[in-house]
């Protein structure tokens, strides 16, 4: 987990979350599913076995991601949501296809399925007996199971950073909203600039100093050398891009005279 104390949120301790716990179950039994009852040429196999595997990775990866951008946590964690979803579909096709019968949500292998798996620290050992005896039936079964209370917390956990990510936004708006919303006049305000803009502006000025002094330019500010061009180019990227249907000109400039760092 990152420092507390650091700018970074805590953040990447994924093995506690009770969501990954279970993927990993879901993957291990997926992938001795497979190996015992699907012939070795089922191209099943390689879609069951990657379906189980990217729910899994992907909630990791949004665990690692959540230290600094709530937005790909949340998109990740949707991701493996998806994928836990193609695999459920995978097994219900299993039973179905075979005429097996998929057990109903309150019968009681389902109750003793979802009791077993309130364990602390579940892994795939609690289910191992099950999955290396039983029939393909009840393993499929079992999977659904588990897949089921897999998608029911990863649907919690979204909804919490949704309302989460939602409270910030509205934060930021009203923010804006208090003198810093550029849309009436989005020439008087600075939040319309790119973000790299500082160091832009400064590299623009660096390079126009080089030009006219004729001195060797700077590594960074050689391929902006060869083309005079090159100036209102910096200026369009330091104002984050064509804007106004490409009608820069004068309004760029004009915004860069009233900035706080080097300019031209």
């Amino acid at each position: 987990m990152a420092d507390s104390t650091g700018f970074i949120p805590p953040h990447g301790n994924y093995e506690e979350l009770l969501s990954y716990q279970k993927s990993e179950v879901i993957y291990d039994l997926t992938f001795s599913f497979c190996q015992r009852f699907l012939a070795r040429n089922d191209r099943t196999i390689d879609l069951m076995v990657q379906a189980a595997r990217s729910g899994k990775q992907n909630i990791i990866e949004a665990s690692k991601a959540s230290g600094t951008s709530r937005e790909t946590e949340i998109k990740l964690t949707n991701v493996a949501r998806a994928s836990l979803e193609e695999l459920l579909a995978d097994y219900r096709d299993y039973l179905r296809v075979r005429d097996l019968s998929l057990w109903v949500k309150d019968c009681k292998e389902a109750q003793y399925v979802r009791s077993l798996s309130r364990k602390p620290e579940l892994s795939f050992e609690d289910f191992r007996v099950f999955s290396e005896t039983r029939s393909g039936e009840v393993v499929a079964n079992i999977a659904i199971c588990l897949i089921h209370q897999a998608n029911y917390l990863l649907d919690q956990q979204s909804e919490e950073w949704k309302t989460t990510f939602s409270k910030k936004a509205a934060f930021v708006n009203e923010w804006r909203g208090q003198g810093f919303n550029i849309g009436a006049n989005p020439r008087r305000h600075r939040s319309h600039l790119s973000p790299l803009a500082p160091f832009i502006l400064t590299l623009s000025a660096s390079f126009v100093s080089h030009v006219s002094t004729a001195a060797t330019p700077h590594p960074l500010l050689s391929p902006f050398c060869e083309n005079p061009t090159s100036r209102g180019f910096v200026y369009i990227l330091a104002m984050g891009g064509p804007r106004n249907n490409g009608q820069y000109g004068d309004r760029f400039f004009s915004r860069c005279s009233r900035l706080p760092y080097p300019h031209i």
